[in-house]
């Protein structure tokens, strides 16, 4: 699988919501930072991590939808994802499109993090300088 190949399988398993994709293709010492672990404390870690995140999403929105408008290799094993998400609160019913930014990070043929940020020029920043 390309690293746009994986980048794409994962955005559509979150998407899903479908824990047993992410989990096969993270790598077990896999990284989520979010607003949502921003408000934790903490990354999200590992694949219970990821199943947290996404149990985390699931709690707060009724459907999230999250699409790639560009994929930039940054160097061999880090990509700026550009795109939008469009998310339904759960208890609100507010449907809202957010204009994000992830910085993946591969390894070993898996997304080893994430770090999805809300506003893209700060995303390229971080892609750049980690």
């Amino acid at each position: 699988m390309t690293p746009e190949e994986l980048i794409r399988a994962a955005i559509g398993a979150i998407n899903g919501f479908d824990r047993e994709a992410v989990e096969r293709l993270c790598t077990d010492d896999f990284q989520m930072f979010s607003p949502m672990s921003e408000i934790r404390g903490h990354p999200y870690e590992g694949h219970g991590g990821a199943h947290q995140w996404l149990d985390d999403m699931e709690e707060n929105f009724e459907s999230v939808d999250a699409g790639i408008d560009e994929i930039r290799e940054i160097r061999s094993d880090r990509y700026l994802v550009l795109g939008d998400v469009k998310v339904e609160g759960r208890t609100s019913g507010l449907d809202y499109v957010q204009r994000v930014g992830w910085v993946v990070e591969l390894r070993d043929g898996g997304i080893r993090c994430i770090w999805l940020i809300v506003d893209p020029e700060e995303a390229e920043k971080k892609a750049a300088t980690l």
